[in-house]
């Protein structure tokens, strides 16, 4: 197996279909359902990807592995806040959705598609767009995502939960085969949400941190948030070139965000999340990171 940390952009041949945990080992049984018509897992979603300045790295990650995975291109919205990023985009992809300026930032930016443009009932996956590739519990690259995301909804809906995600931790032995409701940490890389106009609206005031803060306010409001530990994306972290490191200022200029950021958050949630100095990696500099408590009940 190649080694996953090193990956460019490249795909590797060894590609396999992911295969869902023992029944057992799920969070609620779906034995029961086995037999139930294949149209359940329709592709009953929308897939939304903020971008910015990234045509060509988004064509060549979370694009390319999306339709290595055979999503259809209907499915697939890029959202972009300047016009030279809208002309560009539009000429290669065919649903791209400019973001007027007063949504700034990527966490207002999906403010914008979860609480304007998306519609009551809608299903939507939010997904960053640097992802070279997503891999399995097996260190094998998923490769039937058209399967999994509807499934993913699914789950959702049994166990009466309104956000989810995958594990952010590259290391498979770290994975879990099995799912959680419990407050653990659901990466922006990929997340699932289940709109419901009647519910509270939850929208972030930060561009840095915004995952932690969706994780903890949705488990304020629902009691529990869906996640599958698995399965893991593998991003271009800290890139300079375009998203969010260029939207700030550069690199310094985002981890000092960061860290004023995370001292907001652990003020207002105490007891559910604490910061740490977190060490330089191949992934990432050294920097201000948030831990959430995954013992934390809903208050």
């Amino acid at each position: 197996i190649m080694e996953w940390e090193e990956a460019s952009t490249h795909i590797p041949d060894q590609l396999i279909m992911l295969g869902l945990p023992p029944i057992e080992q799920l969070l609620y049984d779906t034995s029961e359902d086995e037999d139930e018509d294949e149209d359940e897992f329709e592709a009953d979603y929308k897939i939304c990807i903020p971008s910015y300045n990234r045509l060509e790295l988004f064509g060549n990650t979370t694009y390319q592995y999306l339709m290595l995975n055979n999503i259809k291109p209907d499915n697939i919205y890029i959202f972009v806040s300047t016009e030279k990023d809208y002309t560009e985009y539009k000429n290669v992809y065919k649903n791209v959705v400019y973001v007027t300026k007063e949504h700034d930032g990527i966490g207002a930016v999906r403010n914008y598609i979860l609480n304007l443009w998306a519609m009551d009932k809608d299903r939507i996956v939010m997904m960053d767009d640097d992802i070279k590739f997503i891999k399995n519990i097996d260190g094998e690259v998923v490769r039937d995502l058209a399967n999994y995301l509807p499934n993913f909804f699914y789950r959702l809906e049994e166990a009466n939960l309104y956000f989810g995600g995958i594990c952010l931790c590259s290391n498979t032995f770290y994975m879990k085969p099995n799912y959680t409701s419990t407050l653990k940490y659901i990466s922006g890389a990929v997340q699932f949400y289940r709109v419901a106009r009647e519910r509270e609206i939850i929208g972030t005031p930060y561009r840095h941190f915004e995952d932690y803060y969706s994780c903890l306010r949705h488990f304020a409001r629902d009691g529990g948030i869906l996640r599958c530990n698995s399965m893991a994306p593998i991003t271009e972290n800290y890139n300079p070139i375009g998203g969010i490191c260029e939207e700030q200022g550069g690199l310094e200029e985002r981890l000092k965000e960061a860290e004023k950021n995370a001292d907001e958050i652990c003020n207002e949630f105490k007891g559910w999340v604490t910061k740490y100095q977190k060490k330089k990696s191949s992934r990432g500099p050294a920097c201000i990171n948030l831990r959430l408590n995954h013992q934390a009940k809903k208050r």
